[in-house]
């Protein structure tokens, strides 16, 4: 999920209007920065798991250990020249879920999706009991197997955009 300040989408319009021209260095600088903000909201929403999701499944350490921060050629917009953006990109395939959160959606397994589940409710632990104390089944407890489930969604969090506003009200207001 690439996050820079060279789009509309990732602030650099709000940079624009807040300091005209700056240098790469004082970009890289805020960048830098944002991307502090962001992981560290990361972190902290790994604390907090939304309702269902175990800490387990909610672990951010890898999103945010994913971040990778390069420089590259910008595109010129009105009186400004061609220069260079900085750019920050979180290349976890799950960075942008977390970031924009996921609506309710229906998973079908291929022809199964087999996971562990910490935390299952007490009616699911019954439902599989018997295969995970059988010897021939692949099941081990906590897995389950299902043809499909309906996941329930997540909400976003917003990390990128709450850090990328946060390094440009600090760095450049």
């Amino acid at each position: 999920m690439p996050a820079e300040l060279g789009d509309d989408r990732s602030f650099k319009r709000a940079l624009r209007e807040a300091t005209g021209e700056v240098s790469v260095e004082e970009i890289r600088a805020a960048v830098e920065e944002a991307v502090d903000i962001a992981n560290q909201a990361l972190r902290d929403a790994a604390d907090s798991p939304p309702e269902g999701a175990s800490l387990e499944e909610w672990h951010m350490e890898p999103i945010a250990e994913s971040v990778e921060i390069k420089e590259r050629p910008g595109d010129s917009a009105g009186n400004l020249p061609q220069g260079k953006a900085v750019v920050a990109e979180w290349t976890h395939p799950h960075a942008d879920k977390i970031e924009v959160g996921v609506r309710p959606h229906e998973i079908e397994g291929d022809p199964l999706l087999v996971f562990r589940w910490e935390n299952m409710p007490d009616e699911v632990e019954e439902q599989f009991e018997s295969q995970w104390n059988n010897p021939d089944s692949f099941l081990e407890k906590p897995q389950v197997a299902f043809a499909r489930i309906e996941h329930p969604g997540i909400p976003g969090i917003g990390f990128v955009r709450s850090g990328f506003r946060k390094a440009i009200q600090k760095n450049f207001s």
